[in-house]
């Protein structure tokens, strides 16, 4: 009967253990599936800041020409209204 008892407790502490394994187990996978939803959100989060960097660029070669030509047509109103010569246009080119 002694026997029977320590067997008994072995088998509950062997159950314990399981019972632990199985909520690690439960918890990692939990943690993966969470990591995986984040890497995809991440993901496209620099898929979209991506095309905006690129939609910004090409906005601001946009700007840049139109300024330049926003400019040259002032000196030119200018030169058609003052009597006096205008300096060169110097503009500085951005790298």
């Amino acid at each position: 009967m002694e026997t029977l008892r320590q067997k008994q407790a072995k088998l509950a502490d062997v159950e314990e253990q399981i019972a632990k394994l199985q909520k690690t187990y439960d918890d990692s996978v939990s943690e993966k599936s969470r990591l995986e939803k984040s890497i995809a959100q991440t993901g496209a989060r620099l898929k979209r800041a991506s095309k905006l960097t690129t939609a910004l660029g090409d906005e601001q070669v946009r700007w840049d020409q139109n300024v330049k030509v926003s400019i040259l047509s002032q000196r030119g109103a200018v030169a058609v209204v003052s009597d006096r010569p205008l300096e060169p246009l110097r503009m500085r080119e951005r790298l």
